[in-house]
């Protein structure tokens, strides 16, 4: 049985599916970073110092990992502040009628109120601190990794653009060597290499 198909032309062929196939797989290097993880706040001064946070509602384990990269609550620390004026405003009332009342022993009942109303203050003040605190820990670790994610992603960006080029190269060359077989084939499907060799040349 004869061959349909001369080896020159069947080489031609194979040679133009080889570099079809090597167009399809050649690509650029992709990025190679390694992502940035943010440094949340951590370690047994930082549990004691937030310990009350969740007791208070100020703050939740939105992701079931900890509060550590959780911030607190707009409301919660609206509400601290509104109790904190509140504190504020009775124990300057306290201190006025306090003040304005002469007697030893309102005196002593006073020193008491006052005193008390002055821990509560001191107390929400805490709140908000851990709260300005939670929130300014949890902002500084993920500005932080998007700093350091800014510059790998532009070292990255570099190194890719230069693998582009080189790819660009690589394409050129393949389709240069392709546009020479391509030009091969076209010659032989006109000639009897190309084709049986009992076929007649068609003039």
């Amino acid at each position: 049985m004869q061959k349909l198909f001369s080896k020159k032309f069947v080489g031609s062929i194979t040679a133009v599916i080889s570099m079809l196939l090597a167009l399809s797989v050649a690509q650029a290097d992709g990025l190679s970073g390694t992502p940035f993880d943010p440094d949340y706040p951590a370690g047994p001064s930082y549990d004691t110092f937030s310990a009350t946070l969740e007791g208070f509602g100020l703050v939740s384990d939105a992701d079931g990992d900890g509060i550590q990269n959780d911030r607190c609550s707009a409301d919660g620390e609206a509400t601290q502040q509104i109790v904190l004026g509140t504190e504020k405003v009775a124990l300057a009332i306290a201190s006025n009628v306090c003040d304005a009342d002469p007697e030893p022993i309102s005196k002593a009942v006073c020193f008491g109120v006052n005193l008390a109303l002055e821990e509560l203050v001191v107390a929400t003040e805490i709140n908000i601190a851990q709260c300005d605190h939670q929130d300014g820990s949890v902002n500084a670790a993920e500005i932080e990794a998007g700093f350091e994610n800014t510059v790998t992603l532009l070292d990255d960006l570099f190194i890719h653009d230069a693998n582009l080029d080189q790819h660009d190269t690589d394409i050129k060359i393949i389709l240069s060597r392709m546009e020479g077989k391509i030009d091969e084939l076209i010659l032989l499907v006109q000639t009897p290499e190309g084709k049986r060799p009992l076929w007649p040349v068609k003039r």
